[in-house]
């Protein structure tokens, strides 16, 4: 993508990352008795989900780390990933197993979420790459995210398959701009409640800004939500969850602050790929 960063900064990155996960803010999970024949990275008959991204499970430099917000967000933006591909709307329960690898930085966690349609637990395992780029303060891609067992290949995050109107520096707070291919949408309020992503987005929003801390900040309120998108995509909520786009989001943290969060989704045509970069502002 433009503007990654240089070998140094990344290295610097990956040491600041390493020293955030040996920090947990909760006990790990239990070990996963329902599925123990079952390598977490490989996942069923010793497949490897996660393609290319991971050679196996023993790989120098991947290592196993605890539950904390770092691996729940990666946990969320994969199960994210999962939905907006598969047309689906699977609920975020819990990470049971994370495991990591820098440089990159690479995540591949396994979730558990619900069928909000049979109440019936669903296993989806996920890769997503926690990156910088452009001026974002944040980047999460996720390259890889299915159900544990399944045989999906994956590959690597393209960046000439993104829309040249999504790429570059991150946009400025509702920036009109000069680009007259994209217009805004306002998300009914009544719709903020029923879409678990947008909440999502709100996450990935307050954690481009306090990392780790973000849960001294939780629940977060959303106040408004107002998309830009191209001309001919349908407004509604689903077709923004799959579709590439800039999500303005106002929201409220515990403490009372004003927030201003900048959610730029994108796709680059491949299977299970999704790319959100965040910034966000807080109100004086």
């Amino acid at each position: 993508m433009e503007g990654v960063m240089s070998s140094m900064d990344l290295a610097r990155e990956a040491l600041k990352r390493k020293r955030e996960l040996e920090t947990s803010v909760d006990s790990p999970p239990p070990a996963c008795t329902e599925h123990q024949e079952t390598d977490p990275v490989k996942g069923a008959k010793g497949y490897n989900v996660y393609g290319s991204m991971n050679r196996t499970y023993d790989d120098v430099g991947v290592f196993n780390v605890p539950l904390t917000p770092t691996t729940i967000l990666m946990g969320k933006a994969g199960l994210h990933s999962y939905n907006s591909h598969e047309g689906r709307s699977l609920l975020f329960k819990s990470v049971t197993r994370a495991r990591a690898r820098f440089p990159p930085m690479n995540y591949y966690v396994t979730m558990e979420a619900i069928d909000p349609d049979s109440s019936s637990p669903v296993t989806i395992e996920a890769c997503v790459c926690h990156a910088s780029s452009n001026n974002a303060n944040l980047t999460l891609i996720t390259t890889s995210c299915c159900i544990q067992g399944s045989k999906e290949d994956s590959s690597s995050w393209d960046e000439d398959g993104v829309d040249l109107l999504y790429r570059g520096v991150m946009p400025k707070w509702l920036d009109d701009g000069t680009e007259k291919h994209l217009k805004y949408y306002e998300v009914k309020e009544s719709e903020l409640q029923e879409n678990e992503w947008l909440h999502i987005y709100a996450h990935v929003a307050a954690y481009s800004e306090w990392s780790n801390r973000v849960v001294d900040y939780f629940p977060l309120k959303i106040e408004k939500v107002m998309v830009q998108t191209m001309e001919h995509v349908e407004p509604n909520v689903n077709t923004f969850k799959s579709s590439s786009g800039i999500f303005y989001i106002s929201f409220k943290t515990c403490g009372g602050l004003n927030c201003r969060g900048i959610i730029r989704q994108t796709m680059d045509g491949r299977p299970q790929h999704v790319c959100l970069e965040a910034v966000c502002e807080i109100d004086k």
